[in-house]
């Protein structure tokens, strides 16, 4: 999650020549920053005092359809298939059980079920631990000062060390190719491979250092659970209601989906009266709907069908027509729902603008700053990566360091000691002072104009390749 409010981030284009407004992020945030009072002195050494957890409102789901959201987006950039997989699925099953206590007033926004094959945790995939955000307020701290870094779910502690492996003390499970990690003494995140498991006795490939008695230990990578989404984990399918008629010169097949869309096929056959009961083999024919996106949710018949024999090759022929005639009305159907889409979006007056405009207002390009100038508006500043001002403001945030390391005095904190401003430090030695708006609850961040470099030729980020 952006530590910084969205288009108003200007760290990576200052530091690295690289936009976040543009999609070329160099994830200034989850680099490691001293923090230093007003007098130099340093408070905090080598930490990612900026870095965020996840945001995880899995549990808010309930509360924000009530709120009037209607559609959810799921964070996935530059992630796996497995973490696709699995978030996906997590947040779909909450919507499943939301939709389930509340029919009358929930419906899912597509047709169709989806079957897994895995139980879905979000803890199994890449996360830097989770937080609510603000949705109840400012409660818990919301950042990760260790690490950027995913550590995964806790799986216990260290019980007793040798010199080629350990013991774990917990309920969970292992299995080679395991990646596990623990912080150190040192406050760095340490992490390395199982080799071999047996039990809770772990054999590392190689015993990593500063491992001892009562370490917590965390499973950055589940090697069963990987291999369990490596392969075909989910199915989705729309269930369908069938009925099979008599009709006069032959037999009619309606297949119906639960919201009304339906499809009619009908066949001319010679009928032949039944030696045996066709109930069973008619349900087991008419059931088998294979590769088709439907399953069958029930099989009826009308008074004297069970009285014909009938082929279950006419039977197929008759199934597989009424699912494709199906598949095309439900198509038909989505097409004629979208047709009509129109924008609701209302012009906004001109008077919602400042008279002047800064760089906060991002104006890059001619079509930007013409849309402007048709608004009447004057002083128009160039975006920061057009031009950059003095006393540039690269971050503003609800994030709070001073709330962070409990210093907050609006949220119960103990006084500092400390001489304000403070400031962040990179490891190049560039800085950044911090400005606290308490009555806004939030942090900005600026170019300490006392040191401010030239970074023209600073183009390469943290995570450059």
């Amino acid at each position: 999650m952006c530590v910084s409010y969205s288009g108003l981030c200007y760290a990576s284009q200052y530091c690295f020549n690289r936009s976040a407004n543009r999609g070329e992020c160099a994830q200034f945030c989850r680099l490691k920053f001293d923090l230093e009072d007003a007098d130099g002195r340093t408070i905090v050494r080598g930490r990612h005092l900026l870095s965020l957890k996840d945001m995880c409102r899995a549990d808010y789901i309930g509360q924000l359809a009530e709120a009037g959201v209607t559609s959810f987006k799921i964070e996935g950039r530059l992630k796996d298939i497995t973490y696709v997989k699995n978030v996906t699925a997590a947040y779909s099953q909450r919507l499943d059980e939301l939709v389930a206590r509340n029919p009358e007033r929930y419906r899912r926004a597509s047709r169709g079920k989806c079957s897994y094959t895995f139980t879905p945790c979000l803890d199994k995939t890449f996360n830097r631990g989770f937080t609510d955000y603000f949705i109840n307020g400012r409660r818990d701290d919301i950042a990760s000062f260790l690490t950027p870094k995913a550590m995964g779910e806790h799986v216990g502690h260290v019980k007793e060390t040798h010199a080629n492996w350990f013991t774990v003390a917990g309920t969970a499970s292992f299995a080679n190719g395991d990646g596990l990690c623990f912080i150190g003494s040192d406050g760095e995140l340490t992490g390395f491979r199982v080799n071999r498991a047996e039990g809770n006795k772990i054999f590392p490939l190689k015993m990593p250092q500063g491992l001892k008695r009562g370490t917590e230990l965390y499973r950055n990578n589940d090697q069963a659970f990987e291999k369990e989404l490596s392969h075909k984990s989910a199915e989705r399918k729309i269930d369908v209601n069938m009925t099979l008629e008599d009709k006069g010169a032959g037999f009619s097949l309606t297949i119906s989906t639960v919201d009304g869309v339906c499809a009619t096929v009908d066949t001319e056959t010679e009928k032949q009266e039944a030696i045996k009961p066709q109930r069973d083999n008619i349900i087991k024919q008419l059931s088998k709907l294979g590769n088709t996106p439907f399953k069958c949710a029930g099989v009826a018949f009308s008074p004297d069908t069970f009285n014909f024999f009938i082929p279950s090759s006419t039977l197929a022929d008759m199934r597989r027509a009424a699912t494709d005639l199906l598949a095309e009305r439900l198509r038909s159907a989505m097409r004629v729902g979208t047709a009509g889409a129109q924008s609701q979006t209302e012009r906004l007056e001109a008077a919602t603008y400042p008279k002047e405009l800064s760089y906060q207002y991002n104006v890059s390009n001619k079509l930007a700053r013409r849309f402007y100038d048709k608004e009447g508006l004057t002083g128009i500043r160039p975006a920061v990566e057009r031009e950059k001002p003095d006393d540039l403001q690269i971050m503003q945030c609800r994030h709070c360091i001073r709330y962070s390391l409990g210093h907050c005095t609006k949220h119960g904190g103990k006084p500092a000691a400390w001489r304000e401003p403070l400031y962040l430090r990179m490891a190049d030695g560039r800085s950044f002072r911090l400005q606290f708006d308490c009555k806004k609850c939030e942090m900005k961040i600026f170019v300490d104009t006392r040191h401010d470099k030239d970074t023209n030729n600073q183009t390469k980020g943290p995570n450059s390749r």
